[in-house]
């Protein structure tokens, strides 16, 4: 992607300010025009101060001088954003959106005929370890594609899918953090009853849910294959797993993913 293409952030949240940093990091942006669009005049000028970037508080000026326009609003608010920057959008503008549950053809119905690239990010990208899915809208080309799997390559990995799969994504790596935070916690709370202090069983629990996770990503080994390796027969991690196994965690588990991929459906009108 040449740099002279101008991206332009709507929302600096999260997600937002987590793109920022991992543009402005991968060099895949420039500092002299203003870079984002934020309506909070305290977020504004601490987002400002601390990336040394321009911000305006306009939607239409940043959409007017920008090719890539990021929409990293929440879904209650995009309709309204939407029908704010139609105006200035014209065909020769790129829109990737980022708000959970917005359909491309719903974004396509505001603004007709413009190339639309819809993504699920998830907050590890705040870290650069995020972990998004994208997919095209009806008038969004393969090189529209292309340069948006490089532009969230700066906060994690990417993979593409087609958009009925979106709510599964959503369901996996957009609430999967949770899932891992819910264990961690417990695993935690466990931990301090047992007599561990709290710092002692955070660092504990925290470095081996990154310990497995990293171990999982670098040898490529299946979960399945790495969790058998660890459970000795008669052991004590074989005395945890049987009790998962009795209380059928791995039936709660697919029932409260296939929950969250139903609320992903109602939220998008699927």
């Amino acid at each position: 992607m040449k740099k002279k293409r101008k991206i332009g952030i709507i929302g600096c949240g999260n997600m937002g300010e987590a793109l920022i940093k991992g543009l402005i990091k991968s060099g895949l942006i420039e500092r002299k025009d203003p870079l984002g669009c934020e309506i909070n005049s305290r977020k504004l000028k601490a987002i400002t101060k601390k990336y040394r970037i321009k911000l305006t508080k306009s939607a239409t000026k940043l959409v007017r001088i920008s090719d890539i326009i990021i929409l990293a609003v929440k879904p209650q608010g995009i309709k309204l954003v939407l029908k704010d920057i139609a105006c200035v959008v014209n065909d020769s503008k790129l829109i990737i959106s980022i708000a959970a549950g917005i359909t491309t053809n719903s974004i396509e119905g505001i603004l007709k005929g413009t190339r639309v690239i819809r993504v699920m990010p998830n907050t590890p990208a705040l870290v650069g370890e995020g972990m998004s899915a994208i997919c095209l809208g009806r008038y969004a080309r393969k090189q529209d594609g292309q340069l948006a799997f490089r532009l969230l390559s700066s906060v994690g990995e990417v993979i593409m899918v087609k958009e009925k799969l979106m709510d599964t994504v959503t369901a996996i790596s957009g609430s999967g953090p949770a899932y891992f935070f819910y264990l961690m916690e417990a695993l935690i709370d466990v931990a301090k009853k047992q007599g561990l202090s709290q710092s002692e069983a955070k660092k504990l629990v925290l470095q081996t849910a990154l310990g497995a996770s990293s171990l999982a990503a670098k040898t490529k080994k299946d979960p399945r294959v790495l969790r058998k390796s660890v459970t000795s027969k008669g052991g004590t991690t074989q005395a945890a797993i049987s009790v998962f196994k009795k209380k059928k965690l791995d039936k709660t588990i697919k029932e409260a993913v296939k929950a969250a991929i139903k609320k992903s459906k109602q939220l998008s009108g699927g």
